[in-house]
């Protein structure tokens, strides 16, 4: 009997529990766009996308004149781009782009467009459509618009897609990029979360050069020494009857004129769109 009521209690207790959850979904004001976004983006944050992409419509379908309207589409893009529709999620970003309706949000369109190839290089490198390499040049071409877009002062956008290029240059094993963008990132928007970020990454950077520093000194000191030629034991070879020597002094030297110059980065389209997650840090192997 005491077993019947314990089961008892856990089916109430679980029936309850999904009452809640239900409830705190019907809760949601539809008729306020504020509380949509804000129950949208808490949805997200949880990991239960199919409801905040449900919000997320609900606000790009019937408040495209709100305030709340610029942050849906990007919540409703990232879904799509979250569950592979990446076609979709991409077609809203260049309409918000096209739109033009807050110049001062477009850094974070451009940054949401970066991260669409982020998130695409993997699975369009396994598909053949493209490699990693191309997605992430790619993420680095919307991240540059981002930053040098003029009609915003987005310092946060800006500072941002700064030290995402930093990190796309490590995964791309440019540390000479990675470190200028981190100090570009540093330097150039000071008292940002960006920055303090950055500034981690380049101390990071350092440890790891000089770790590599430090074991080519042990191994050079630990490298056994030559021993000294015993000269009075060399005989002196009997040459007589062998040609003549070949004069080798007057080959020519390697041609080293056909090496091209590094290329410059392609200048940014300043026209007129984004933003992720930032939990991916690869390892740092400078060998």
């Amino acid at each position: 009997m005491n077993k019947l009521y314990l089961i008892f209690g856990l089916i109430v207790l679980l029936l309850a529990g999904c009452n809640k959850k239900e409830a705190s979904v019907r809760s949601v004001n539809i008729d306020n766009p504020a509380e949509l976004l804000s129950a949208a983006a808490q949805f997200y944050q949880e990991g239960n996308r199919a409801e905040a992409q449900r919000l997320y419509e609900i606000i790009y379908h019937q408040y495209p004149t709100s305030r709340e309207y610029i942050d849906g589409v990007l919540g409703l893009s990232r879904c799509y781009n979250d569950n592979g529709d990446f076609e979709k999620g991409m077609e809203l970003l260049y309409n918000l782009v096209r739109e033009n309706m807050i110049p001062s949000r477009v850094p974070q369109i451009y940054n949401e467009m970066a991260r669409y190839y982020e998130v695409n290089a993997g699975i369009s490198s396994v598909a053949q459509i493209s490699d990693e390499e191309a997605d992430y040049q790619k993420a680095i071409e919307y991240y540059q618009k981002a930053i040098n877009y003029p009609n915003s002062d987005d310092r946060d956008a800006k500072a941002y897609a700064q030290y995402r290029i930093g990190e796309l240059y490590l995964l791309l094993k440019k540390f000479k990029d990675a470190t200028m963008a981190f100090k570009n990132t540093k330097f150039l928007y000071p008292n940002t979360t960006w920055a303090q970020v950055a500034d981690q990454r380049l101390s990071e950077i350092k440890q790891a050069v000089n770790a590599v520093l430090n074991e080519m000194k042990e191994g050079k000191s630990t490298a056994p020494e030559a021993q000294p030629e015993n000269k009075s034991a060399r005989q002196k070879p009997d040459t007589t009857g062998l040609p003549a020597k070949r004069d080798t002094t007057a080959q020519p030297a390697p041609d080293t004129s056909t090496v091209s110059p590094s290329q410059s980065a392609p200048s940014p389209d300043t026209t007129e769109a984004a933003q992720p997650d930032t939990s991916r840090k690869p390892e740092l192997d400078l060998r």
